[in-house]
C-alpha cells in the first residue's frame, strides 16, 4: 500500500476524477489552464531573483540605509543584469527539469527546492569552472571581458538562494492549491 503523503507528493495525476473530466470534454479546459499556469510560472519565477538580490544588497552590513527611491534603482540595475542570465539558465536547466518532474508528477515542495538549490549551484560551479579551467587553458582572460562580468553570478552564496526562490515561486505557481484528501 502506498503512504498518502507519498500518492500526493509524488503520483501522476491521472486519477478517475482527471480521466472523467477528459472523457467529457471539460478536461479541455483544465488542460489549458494548466498550460497557462506553467506558462506563467516560466515567465513569472526569474523575477524574484533581482527582487532577492536587491533586498540583499539593501540589508547588507556596513552599508548605509537606502531610501525606497535607491532600492528601487538597485531593483532596475539587477533586472538588467540578472534577469537575462536568470531567463538562460532556466531555459538550459530548468525546463528539463520540470518535464523531468511533470513526467514523474513530482509535486513536493522538498523537491522543487532541492532542485532549485541544485540548479542555482549548478550555474555557480559552470561558472567557476569556465572562469578558471577554460579560460586558463585557452590563455583568455574570461572574468575581463565585459558580457562575463555581466552574467557573474558573483558567489555560490548568491546564486544557491536564488535557484531556490525561483523554484519556489515557480511550483507555487504551477500547483496554487493542493487540497489534502479527506478520510472517510
Amino acid at each position: 500500500m502506498i503512504h498518502d503523503s507519498y500518492r500526493r507528493d509524488f503520483a501522476p495525476d491521472f486519477g478517475p476524477e482527471r480521466a472523467k473530466c477528459l472523457s467529457t470534454g471539460a478536461g479541455s479546459m483544465n488542460v489549458s489552464l494548466t498550460h497557462f499556469r506553467t506558462l506563467m510560472a516560466f515567465l513569472i519565477a526569474p523575477l524574484i531573483i533581482p527582487v532577492g538580490l536587491s533586498l540583499a544588497a539593501v540589508v547588507s552590513p556596513g552599508d548605509s540605509p537606502v531610501s525606497f527611491t535607491g532600492f528601487l534603482g538597485l531593483l532596475a540595475l539587477f533586472s538588467l543584469y540578472a534577469l537575462p542570465t536568470a531567463y538562460f539558465i532556466e531555459l538550459l536547466l530548468g525546463f528539463p527539469a520540470w518535464l523531468v518532474f511533470r513526467r514523474h508528477g513530482i509535486r513536493s515542495w522538498s523537491a522543487f527546492a532541492m532542485c532549485g538549490a541544485a540548479l542555482g549551484m549548478t550555474y555557480s560551479v559552470a561558472y567557476s569552472v569556465a572562469k578558471y579551467v577554460a579560460a586558463k587553458t585557452m590563455a583568455y582572460d574570461f572574468v575581463r571581458h565585459p558580457f562575463t562580468r555581466d552574467i557573474n553570478p558573483l558567489s555560490l552564496w548568491l546564486a544557491l538562494p536564488a535557484g531556490l526562490a525561483s523554484a519556489i515561486l515557480f511550483r507555487a505557481i504551477v500547483f496554487p492549491r493542493q487540497f489534502q484528501e479527506k478520510s472517510k
